[in-house]
């Protein structure tokens, strides 16, 4: 699976990315809200962690724009950060992240979330077939 982080903490995206590569998975890292747009198009990842808050395009921006990207809408998007309110739990969601997880997520999150869009790509390969 291809996974793509989008964060400007730069140790938490690169933690994220070994565990995640670690798991298995194919993955590629951005700093920016506007570097993991243009990282999107081209990678094309079945699943983006993004981070809520960073300086130049936020996590509720770039997770609308990959919505309104027609060849991207489908990805999975999860919202990462360390805001543990409903207020921003909401804001994610309604700006089209599918899930949202808090830090530091743990091991067992990260392996659910992972499980959970592979699952849905097998089944979305085996009803192709």
């Amino acid at each position: 699976m291809r996974v793509l982080i989008v964060d400007d903490y730069r140790d938490a995206a690169d933690t994220l990315a070994c565990l995640i590569h670690e798991l298995g998975n194919e993955v590629q890292v951005s700093y920016s809200g506007r570097l993991g747009f243009q990282a999107a198009q081209s990678f094309r990842p079945h699943l983006i962690f993004v981070d809520l808050f960073m300086p130049d395009t936020d996590g509720f921006n770039f997770a609308t724009q990959i919505r309104e990207n027609a060849e991207l809408g489908g990805v999975q998007i999860v919202a990462i950060t360390g805001y543990k309110d409903d207020k921003h739990r909401i804001l994610a969601l309604t700006a089209g992240c599918d899930l949202v997880l808090f830090k530091p997520a743990g091991l067992a999150e990260i392996e659910k979330v992972l499980n959970s869009v592979s699952l849905s790509l097998a089944q979305l390969n085996h009803s192709a077939d």
